[in-house]
């Protein structure tokens, strides 16, 4: 079974400075072909997903390892 050839990954383009309470799962969006905006990708304990600008406050937290946000497997550009 072979896997398909393009992987069509989601792209952030409306961001918010607002960071929910609760951060269940949070990936880093980077700038790839088809979506220039860098973001960070984050879902809340219910489910809802939230594009966030890069800021500070979330530098710091993933410094400290509150929270661990990948990078997305983007597609090479």
């Amino acid at each position: 079974e072979s896997l398909p050839a393009n992987i069509i990954l989601p792209c952030c383009r409306d961001l918010t400075s607002r960071i929910p309470a609760k951060i269940a799962k949070c990936y880093e969006q980077r700038s790839r072909r088809g979506c220039r905006t860098h973001a960070f990708v984050i879902t809340d304990h219910k489910k809802h997903m939230w594009c966030i600008k890069p800021s500070k406050w979330l530098n710091d937290m993933k410094e400290k390892k509150h929270v661990k946000c990948p990078p997305d497997i983007s597609v090479l550009s």
